[in-house]
């Protein structure tokens, strides 16, 4: 056909080896595409920053700064991966990040797929365990997340759950024996009682543990512990540390315990991490759990 024939394809847009595909998301400092290695023919996310954009956010081009650094430095399957940063002459005002491509959506779209807005048992101890596991692991490196939340938690499309975005990590001095951070950052519905109450000195590992308890309530529960009609209602809550348990924790004594472990209000009685992946809810799961679990992810693919 004379129209077909005439018609001219169209070239793929490259940078260095990356085969530029569809746009994934937009945020407040640029585009993600979908992109192929073409040396590897490995499918990954190009996060397009504009550097003018950065600029003009207070504080914005050091939080990335941060956020390269601390994520260059972290390899776990647990945890999004970061491939490399490139940076070309011909485009000054542009950096490409380039990063695992996780297809399975966050824990947050997830939560939004059940009706009833939390998951079945046995995918909250399939997930929660790896996160424990990712977030472990982010402490021996000296790096605390101080945003753990589930649209923080990215999942592949068999079932593995990843820790991303790490605008708000900390990375410990390495001379520091202790893990005190001096301010908080992150979501406030996630945050620990002793920023709630204003605390100057806080265990960055216990402001994470926290957080996962928070994340455990939620996804076992459909519901955050602490809630408030404002931000201050909200934190007088969570300083108080009391929360009524539901009574699917009513009806799981061990996951109730383990709750009460990661949510407790004093940080030097709060749960490790290393506590809570001993902990019997995680060691000694229900016998059918794990057929659950891959079924319920096989359904999710």
């Amino acid at each position: 056909l004379p129209f077909a024939m005439s018609a001219k394809p169209v070239k793929a847009k490259m940078v260095r080896q990356y085969m530029m595909g569809e746009m994934l998301g937009e945020g407040s400092y640029g585009k993600v595409r979908e992109a192929i290695d073409s040396t590897t023919l490995r499918r990954v996310a190009v996060k397009i920053v504009d550097k003018r954009r950065l600029r003009r956010l207070r504080g914005a081009e050091e939080q990335q700064r941060r956020e390269i650094a601390v994520q260059r430095m972290l390899k776990h399957e647990g945890i999004v991966e970061l491939i490399e940063v490139i940076a070309l002459e011909e485009k000054p005002d542009k950096m490409y990040i380039v990063l695992e491509l996780v297809t399975g959506g966050s824990l947050q779209d997830l939560l939004g797929s059940y009706p009833d807005g939390r998951l079945p048992l046995a995918l909250c101890h399939r997930f929660f365990a790896q996160l424990l596991r990712a977030l472990g692991y982010c402490h021996t490196r000296g790096v605390i997340h101080r945003d753990i939340k589930p649209a923080n938690l990215m999942l592949t499309a068999d079932g593995q759950l990843k820790i991303s975005d790490f605008g708000s990590a900390e990375k410990l001095d390495y001379y520091d024996e202790t893990d005190t951070l001096h301010k908080s950052a992150g979501t406030p519905a996630f945050h620990p009682p002793e920023v709630a109450s204003g605390c100057t000195d806080l265990s960055g590992s216990k402001t994470d543990v926290w957080a996962a308890g928070v994340t455990l309530f939620l996804i076992v529960t459909g519901s955050v512990p602490f809630s408030g009609t404002s931000l201050i209602n909200l934190y007088d809550n969570i300083a108080a540390g009391e929360y009524i348990e539901p009574p699917v924790l009513a009806e799981q004594p061990a996951l109730a315990e383990l709750v009460r472990g990661l949510l407790a209000t004093d940080p030097a009685e709060r749960m490790t991490i290393d506590a809570a992946l001993a902990h019997r809810w995680l060691t000694e799961p229900d016998a059918q759990w794990a057929e659950e679990a891959e079924s319920a992810i096989a359904e999710i693919a």
